[in-house]
């Protein structure tokens, strides 16, 4: 049984894949196995994953590619690579980032040291002209994390034990096919006993890939759909569960009813239908008198227009 595995998506990465794989062959952790989920990649990325890997014999061994009969998408991809982990622990990895060296030797061995469930590091916001250290705090135990919602959204960035994973069907919600890992991740911590951080930067997340899911969705009317679906699975589960994370959800709601107003063409639909879910979350935790006057407004039935609402956003952000 490997210590880690290494769960990748591929898909229409042709131009990212080999840093991605380099970065993962050359790690020094030994004992480690690597499932790439072949999406129906119409793309070389397969090809050139092959390539790599024959440059790197010693892996190889450690290397399975699985492929899809028919694209299902980033979670359907996750979800495969959960169900083929052999690991004690499992981590996730985007084909168009990159990994430090280190990072599951790290990753694995406090782990071991502290006995925990999950194990969280930093990493690094990567753009054009420069890059962004993002750091992780100790927010206290498992669901004090849930109640502040520290940094919940990656899987890439968690080392998790596979047993918690299994043993609960933690799997992507059925039918979420954006901000998949934040259901992952959210469910992972409620069952968690413990869990530790190394707050060194050991990712390096691309923020360049203009077709990125995460590019996309500050434009993308159906992503932004999407993730409020995401948003009220998760609700939906936790309630399930009599664990409220209201709070958490509602803040959400709030950037993305922002995240409609946004839109060169924004869903007066979709954004009507926020505003009476968003505006308590407003009243109590926004600042700006001018924004709240905006949702107050828009809650009793005067939708300002689209644009002065952006405007008004956006110097509330800056203030």
């Amino acid at each position: 049984m490997p210590k880690v595995s290494v769960v990748v998506p591929v898909y229409g990465v042709e131009d990212y894949i080999e840093r991605c794989a380099r970065s993962l062959f050359e790690q020094t952790i030994d004992d480690i196995e690597y499932i790439f989920v072949n999406d129906c990649t119409k793309d070389k990325s397969i090809e050139i994953l092959r390539s790599v890997l024959n440059e790197y014999p010693t892996r190889q061994p450690q290397v399975r590619i699985i492929n899809h009969k028919q694209n299902g998408g980033q979670a359907a991809a996750r979800t495969t690579g959960i169900i083929n982990a052999t690991g004690d622990y499992i981590i996730h990895c985007d084909s168009d980032d990159w990994v430090d060296e280190n990072i599951y030797d790290l990753l694995y061995q406090k782990a071991i040291d502290t006995n925990a469930d999950i194990v969280a590091c930093g990493y690094y916001n990567v753009f054009k002209d420069k890059k962004e250290f993002v750091q992780i705090k100790n927010e206290g135990s498992p669901h004090e994390w849930l109640q502040k919602d520290a940094s919940l959204w990656n899987c890439w960035a968690k080392l998790i034990r596979l047993s918690l994973i299994k043993s609960h069907n933690i799997y992507p919600f059925e039918g979420i096919n954006y901000s998949e890992d934040r259901g992952i991740n959210m469910r992972a911590f409620f069952y968690a006993n413990k869990i530790a951080v190394i707050n060194l930067p050991l990712y390096y997340y691309d923020r360049t890939r203009e077709n990125s899911i995460v590019n996309r969705s500050k434009n993308d009317i159906l992503l932004i759909r999407e993730c409020e679906r995401s948003m009220d699975a998760i609700y939906e589960w936790f309630m399930n569960n009599d664990f409220d994370i209201s709070n958490v959800i509602l803040k959400h709601k709030f950037n993305l009813a922002q995240r409609y107003l946004g839109l060169k063409s924004p869903s007066w639909d979709d954004w009507k239908r926020l505003v009476p879910v968003v505006t308590p979350y407003v009243i109590k935790n926004v600042k700006s008198k001018w924004l709240k006057f905006c949702y107050l407004s828009a809650d009793n039935g005067l939708y300002l227009p689209a644009r002065f609402c952006l405007f008004i956003s956006k110097i509330c952000h800056i203030l």
